[in-house]
């Protein structure tokens, strides 16, 4: 399919409608809008320039972006930190789906965690050896996620759902919205032989007083759900299934499960 201007520019209105509808409800007026794509758009071109092994300049991310070389000079040197709810949703998956940190029955099992040479450590590094795993632990600790007792950490969730933590909430929305952004257009515009998936399910005259009960359902099984993908990609895991060593490493498969539920907008009774 051609992707002509009038197409691209259809697609980013679409695109933009949730944005704008977020800064009208927050008050952020449009300078601030145009800003923060100024830093976004320059981010990526240089983190797409250094995919490519080409060096970032300021000169050739202006005339990738369209943005003057004053402004791009002053953006490049903006620091934006990383996210953290990547890093522990892996920890977790990797305490929860690998044998060696398993008990008996498959469940994750208390882990001892202190010194450099503890299970934890161990775990930690296995996901990543940039980190200190003192400050994971301390932020699985903060969120209610693990519980110390002793020299030992038990793990009390299964995944990271940062309650209240208003950046890091929005950075895992943002990886979301890039992924599914990503899966859609490749659908429309790839070739390849099998899409991605991209499902939807919307009912608009449920009954406003069985919303609590379907809300507590899509939990359940949304729960049910990731459990079993965590159990199948785990096999497809080369830092989890040793079987793997040989094979080629580095694929990377993202699925969000989310649901959104609302009561009518409106005073007037929907029948």
């Amino acid at each position: 399919m051609a992707r002509s201007e009038e197409i691209l520019n259809d697609c980013l209105s679409l695109l933009v409608r949730p944005v704008a509808r977020f800064c009208l409800r927050h008050g952020i007026g449009i300078q601030r809008v145009v800003g923060a794509l100024k830093q976004a758009l320059v981010k990526l071109a240089e983190d797409e320039l250094h995919q490519a092994d080409a060096k970032p300049s300021v000169s050739r991310i202006s005339i990738m972006t369209g943005i003057h070389r004053k402004e791009v000079r002053s953006l490049m040197q903006e620091h934006q930190p990383d996210s953290k709810s990547s890093l522990l949703t892996r920890v977790i998956g990797q305490w929860l789906e690998d044998p060696k940190y398993q008990d008996q029955k498959r469940g994750p099992r208390p882990l001892n965690c202190t010194g450099e040479d503890s299970e934890f450590h161990s775990l930690v590094f296995q996901v990543s050896k940039d980190v200190n795993p003192y400050t994971v632990l301390a932020e699985l600790e903060r969120a209610g996620i693990v519980e110390r007792e002793n020299e030992n950490v038990s793990l009390k969730e299964k995944m990271y759902i940062p309650r209240s933590d208003y950046h890091e909430g929005f950075r895992m929305l943002a990886s979301d919205t890039e992924n599914i952004t990503r899966a859609v257009e490749e659908n429309i515009f790839g070739s390849e032989s099998v899409p991605h998936l991209h499902l939807r399910t919307e009912y608009d005259n449920i009954a406003v007083e069985r919303i609590p009960e379907i809300k507590t359902w899509l939990l359940r099984e949304g729960s049910v759900f990731q459990k079993r993908l965590r159990e199948y990609l785990a096999s497809h895991d080369k830092d989890i299934n040793r079987e793997l060593k040989d094979l080629k490493g580095g694929g990377k498969v993202a699925a969000t499960a989310f649901s959104f539920v609302c009561e009518p907008q409106d005073k007037a009774e929907t029948k």
